[in-house]
């Protein structure tokens, strides 16, 4: 759900998140410790942070540490 390279959609994620009993995994344009927050806050029970791992292996790895023991909550998929 990004629009570029900025998460967008909060408003969507919350909404599907606070009516429904879905454990959403939220995706799209992940990309800095604010957006993580916001995907959280709004309810995502997962989030899929794309490449950041590769990208940005020191702040993906801060996310790790962080939000530690919920860090498996957190993805990454890369491409060769």
């Amino acid at each position: 759900m990004a629009q570029g390279t900025k998460v967008s959609q909060y408003k969507v994620l919350e909404l599907i998140a606070g009516k429904t009993t879905l454990r959403v995994d939220f995706g799209g344009g992940v990309q800095s410790d604010e957006d993580l927050r916001i995907v959280f806050e709004c309810g995502a029970k997962q989030a899929n942070v794309g490449s950041m791992a590769v990208k940005d292996p020191e702040l993906f790895e801060s996310w790790l540490e962080s939000l530690w023991p919920r860090a498996n909550h957190i993805c990454s998929r890369c491409k060769r």
